[in-house]
C-alpha cells in the first residue's frame, strides 16, 4: 500500500515524468501539509479543552526588543510533535514537569508538554510563527513567545517569582550563535535551571566546534556521559551528526 503522501501526489499530479517529486511541486506540496496541520491544531483545540490550561503560569521578561534570527525557510514543517520525549521525561523524574523551550519552532514540544499535565512555555527568536499563527502558536499564544533564548530574560510566575524548570532545551539553533551570544544564553539556564533539573539539547559537529568545544563552552555544566534517555526517546532533527548533549548544574 502507498504511504499516504505518494497518494497526494499521485493524485494531484505533483511527480515530473521521472516519477520524481519536481522541487516546485515539493514545496507546494509541503504548504498543503501546512494547511491540513493547521486544521489539525484547529481540531485539537476543540478536543483538548479540558487538558490545555486557559491561562499560563508564566510570563516573560526581558528589556531587548527581538531582532528575527530565523529565516521563514528554516522554519516551514519544523512543528514536529514529541511526544515520546515528554514520556521519557516523566519516566526519567517521576513527578510534574516544568518546561522551558528555548527554540520551540512551531510549539509541538510545548503543546506535548501542557498536554500531558505538565507546566511549559516555549520562546523562538523569530516573529515568524506569531505573526502567520503557524503550528500551535494560534493555540498556545499565551504559551509561546517570540523571544531571543540569547538575550537576557526573566521567566516569573503570576506572582511576578523568578521560576526554575525542570526540563531546559534546544534541540535546534545553537550553533548559529557566536560565542557571546551562547555565553548569555547558558547564563539565563544556569539561571532558570532548577537544582536537579535537567538542560539538553542536540548540535551539529563541524571543524573547530567538536564535542570537546561545545562542552567547553558550557562550563558552567556539568555534562552527563551517559545520556538519561536512550536515542529513540529523543527528539529527531534534520541535521546529521549531531551531539546530543545532558547536563546538570554543578
Amino acid at each position: 500500500m502507498p504511504f499516504p503522501d505518494s497518494l497526494f501526489r499521485k493524485k494531484y499530479n505533483m511527480t515530473d515524468t521521472n516519477g520524481q517529486s519536481s522541487a516546485l511541486m515539493n514545496e507546494r506540496f509541503e504548504l498543503l501539509l501546512q494547511r491540513v496541520e493547521t486544521g489539525f491544531c484547529d481540531l485539537m483545540t476543540l478536543l483538548s479543552g479540558g487538558f490545555i490550561p486557559s491561562e499560563p503560569d508564566f510570563k516573560l521578561k526581558t528589556m531587548y526588543e527581538m531582532a528575527d534570527r530565523a529565516a521563514p525557510s528554516d522554519v516551514f514543517c519544523k512543528n514536529r510533535r514529541y511526544t515520546g520525549f515528554a514520556i521519557a521525561c516523566e519516566q526519567y523524574f517521576k513527578r510534574g514537569l516544568k518546561v522551558l523551550d528555548l527554540h520551540c519552532f512551531g510549539g509541538g514540544l510545548v503543546f506535548d508538554f501542557l498536554l500531558r499535565g505538565h507546566k511549559a512555555i516555549g520562546l523562538y527568536p523569530s516573529h515568524f510563527f506569531e505573526q502567520t499563527g503557524g503550528g500551535y502558536w494560534r493555540i498556545l499564544s499565551k504559551f509561546l513567545f517570540s523571544a531571543d533564548a540569547a538575550k537576557t530574560f526573566t521567566i516569573v510566575d503570576v506572582d511576578n517569582a523568578p521560576q526554575k524548570f525542570d526540563v531546559i532545551c534546544a534541540w535546534d539553533g545553537l550553533e548559529l550563535l557566536e560565542c557571546n551570544a551562547l555565553q548569555v544564553l547558558c547564563e539565563n539556564v544556569k539561571k532558570h535551571l532548577s537544582v536537579s533539573g535537567l538542560f539538553m539539547g542536540a548540535v551539529p559537529l563541524s571543524q573547530g566546534k567538536d564535542e570537546a568545544w561545545w562542552k567547553s563552552q558550557f562550563a558552567d555544566f556539568d555534562f552527563i556521559e551517559e545520556l538519561p534517555l536512550t536515542p529513540e526517546q529523543l527528539p529527531k532533527t534534520t541535521v546529521e551528526l549531531l551531539f546530543p548533549f545532558a547536563a546538570m548544574l554543578k
